[in-house]
């Protein structure tokens, strides 16, 4: 605690000082989402099908709807303008992660990018996003 005081420039003992522990660290809220395929993740601006700031209920969501998802289900985490994959659910719950690279190449898509051998654009219905929590 004293050595982070001093690097502030502050003395230890300094009434206003605020020292930093685990209990003062801040939780950031994330935002999780689901897509019922990868081609409709891919277009641009598309909607999840549902969102939580929970990445189980999410989850928990994909796995009951099960008869809507093509191949696989993927779920992200919204970022600043964009979406990042978290991982992708199959027809039968199992979940897995994508390689990096894979899923820079989804999202790069997802951007306006090539969509190299996904299957064709899905119609342009986009329902309003179901929000879980």
């Amino acid at each position: 605690m004293r050595r982070i005081a001093v690097l502030q420039g502050c003395a230890p003992r300094d009434k206003g000082v605020r020292y930093w522990s685990p209990a003062h660290r801040r939780k950031e809220k994330h935002m999780y989402g689901w897509w019922r395929t990868f081609e409709h993740f891919c277009e641009p601006g598309s909607l999840p099908v549902a969102t939580s700031e929970a990445l189980n209920t999410v989850d928990s969501h994909v796995k009951a709807h099960a008869d809507i998802i093509g191949k696989e289900a993927v779920v992200a985490r919204a970022a600043a303008e964009t979406w990042h994959i978290v991982h992708v659910v199959d027809s039968n719950g199992r979940a897995r992660t994508l390689s990096p690279k894979q899923a820079v190449k989804y999202e790069k898509a997802r951007a306006g990018g090539s969509r190299g051998n996904l299957g064709k654009r899905p119609s342009g219905e986009s329902a309003p996003s179901l929000h879980l929590d």
